[in-house]
């Protein structure tokens, strides 16, 4: 078989998987965040309508509380738009507070509340449980393998982004 053809073979449709299952992550992050707050119905409801930007920006406001707008911007990337509607669902949810420091009545901060610890706690729990299953595919494999799987991986994703943007 050549190249091109055990690449559509046996390593695209793997790809093409990987990115299925990561745009539909949010879903997965919600069964097993309401599986792990004990299935109440308040948790279903709030977790069914957070996107996985709001577990996200729930977890950076978690680490570096408190945190302004701009901030939460950077560190996810995103436009100040998509932060602005996620913390005023995170505020809906009672997930986070909002307030002006007594130095700064300008600037609008945030943190979490009891509720958004909670969640992030166990959010955070799932990212250690995936972590912990991810080192242990990549004792697999050495140093100089995984700079290759990179260096491939990153080659395909310029050529998509070559070729569709």
């Amino acid at each position: 078989m050549d190249k091109i053809n055990y690449f559509q073979k046996e390593i695209e449709p793997t790809l093409l998987q990987i990115a299925a299952t990561t745009a539909g992550n949010s879903s997965f992050e919600q069964e097993w965040l309401v599986h792990h707050l004990n299935k109440t119905p308040q948790w279903q409801h709030v977790l069914k309508n957070l996107p996985l930007l709001s577990l996200h920006t729930l977890a950076d406001i978690g680490q570096n509380q408190p945190i302004n707008g701009t901030e939460l911007t950077t560190h996810l990337q995103v436009s100040k738009g998509a932060i602005s509607k996620t913390v005023t669902k995170l505020i809906k949810y009672e997930l986070i507070t909002r307030f002006q420091r007594t130095d700064n009545r300008k600037e609008v901060y945030y943190s979490l509340t009891t509720k958004g610890q909670q969640l992030n706690r166990a959010h955070q729990q799932l990212h250690n449980e995936l972590n912990v299953k991810m080192q242990r595919l990549l004792v697999n494999y050495n140093q100089a393998e995984l700079a290759l799987i990179a260096k491939f991986v990153k080659q395909i994703q310029a050529l998509h982004a070559e070729n569709f943007n």
